[in-house]
């Protein structure tokens, strides 16, 4: 008897504990905060070590390239007295289909001006935070940043210098385009 009396104890100890740590009036109804895609950057990362890096020499082995996309959000409605950190938007007008060109000949098969998003797979969930996937080919929420990390999955035919276009299509029919910068793949 004792031991059971010593559990729930313990179990109104954690529970009041557990609830004094909530913080009052931050308590945000994530589905009523809208918000839009203003811009997106890409980066080129490096996979060859334990995890991946920014490329800070234009090069990377063809084996190992990680395209990050980082999206960058706005609320639609004052978030003032909001911690944003912990935000996120559902957007008013979401990504429907991430498209990925090459702009320079891939292979024989992928010229320049390709699509070449079938080569790309999304990297795994554990990369960091503000980390989201596209797994069912759409995006409805996004915080201030957050980030898909493409990872390069066939390689080049040849060692080269190259460069991707990433094409976001929105519900709305609108598209938001951007090229990175040249790559050396090897």
């Amino acid at each position: 008897m004792k031991k059971h009396l010593l559990h729930l104890l313990f179990g109104v100890l954690f529970f009041l504990c557990a609830a004094m740590s909530c913080e009052e009036g931050t308590s945000v109804d994530r589905e009523s905060l809208s918000g839009a895609l203003v811009d997106f950057e890409l980066t080129h990362l490096d996979n060859a070590g334990e995890r991946p890096q920014s490329v800070t020499d234009g090069r990377v082995k063809k084996e190992a390239y990680v395209m990050k996309i980082s999206l960058l959000s706005e609320p639609e409605e004052n978030t003032s007295s909001i911690d944003k950190t912990r935000l996120e938007y559902l957007l008013t007008d979401p990504i429907v289909n991430i498209r990925i060109f090459t702009e320079t000949n891939f292979s024989e098969k992928y010229p320049a001006g390709a699509d070449i998003s079938s080569l790309f797979y999304n990297y795994p969930r554990h990369m960091g935070t503000g980390q989201i996937a596209d797994n069912d080919g759409s995006i409805k929420r996004a915080g201030e940043t957050s980030c898909l990390f493409k990872a390069l999955v066939t390689a080049p035919a040849q060692s080269g210098t190259y460069c991707f276009r990433v094409k976001l299509i929105f519900k709305s029919g609108d598209s938001m385009e951007k090229t990175t910068e040249p790559l050396v793949l090897y």
